[in-house]
């Protein structure tokens, strides 16, 4: 199942929106007004306000399957899907709006360890960026050219479904709401600067628009394993970097345990799990796209100037 966030452009209005295998979207907001209406879903509560952000939606985490399920069978059985079909103009914004924190993990594939000069870690490498840094799905990035290169990195994130404190990674995926692409944009000339003296990357990481996630949130299931999903990054069609998620170094579970042990994860944060090698520059003018075919492709646009 493929959720996304969207927002109407005539009035700035936000719904959720359902994505079909066919790439046929829906209005899920107005699908679940109408099943309020029409069967009155106390059992879930299914209101127009507390449906127009996939953030309010994670409310329902412990059967959201089941409550997406319900709605779209009964969008089928009264065959509404015309009715519910997006007709007007609307722009894709990030799965995820409001997390509290974006915890990311650095150094998690070994080739990429070894092309930055490092070896791989013996255990989880873990620095944050900012919730203002996100963006959405063909949004522009802007970069001063005085500070030197930028690049981007292909990441699998992490969506947390629930309050997460010291967990066991064998539990670790009842925590999980489902996953989307983070691209970890990174000023390298400045992280290579800092990590000369022995600052932190913070200011290497954390700029506007820093974290583009998107397009879509897929759900969790149970039955399909993230470690089968692969990682491509293309700069204007070339591939620069293509890996599966099966090579991290630490998994999923093991990032969980190992976070949450540290810090309680809450409703919408996400893990940006980490990026496989081909890392390279960015120039004015680029087309950045980040893909895995489960969820879709996160497609930005590089303005340096």
């Amino acid at each position: 199942m493929r959720l996304f966030n969207a927002r109407f452009l005539d009035d700035d209005s936000n719904f959720i929106g359902f994505l079909y295998a066919d790439g046929t979207a829906i209005n899920l907001t107005k699908a679940a007004a109408i099943y309020d209406v029409t069967v009155n879903a106390e059992a879930f509560a299914l209101t127009v306000n507390s449906w127009t952000t996939i953030d309010e939606l994670l409310r329902y985490f412990e059967n959201i399957r089941e409550v997406v399920g319900t709605i779209l069978d009964f969008v089928e059985v009264h065959n509404l899907l015309s009715e519910l079909r997006i007709q007007r103009s609307y722009q894709v914004v990030s799965p995820v709006l409001t997390p509290s924190k974006i915890i990311c993990i650095g150094k998690n594939y070994v080739e990429h360890a070894k092309e930055t000069g490092s070896e791989p870690p013996s255990e989880p490498v873990l620095f944050s960026k900012l919730p203002e840094c996100i963006t959405g799905h063909e949004t522009k990035i802007t970069w001063s050219k005085h500070l030197g290169r930028l690049d981007p990195e292909v990441e699998l994130a992490v969506v947390i479904g629930r309050y997460t404190k010291n967990v066991r990674a064998a539990d670790a995926f009842l925590y999980v709401a489902g996953y989307t692409i983070l691209n970890d944009l990174t000023g390298r000339d400045l992280q290579s600067k800092f990590k000369q003296k022995g600052w932190p990357w913070f200011r290497a990481k954390n700029y506007e628009n820093f974290a583009p996630m998107g397009p879509f949130l897929l759900l969790h299931d149970p039955n399909k394993d993230p470690n089968s999903f692969r990682l491509t990054l293309k700069v204007n069609g070339e591939v620069r970097q293509s890996e599966l998620c099966s090579e991290m170094i630490f998994k999923i579970p093991e990032l969980i345990e190992t976070i949450s042990a540290h810090v309680p994860l809450q409703p919408g944060d996400v893990i940006a799990t980490g990026t496989p090698s081909g890392i390279g520059p960015l120039a004015d003018g680029d087309i950045v796209e980040c893909e895995i075919p489960e969820i879709g492709v996160l497609r930005n646009f590089i303005e340096i100037k």
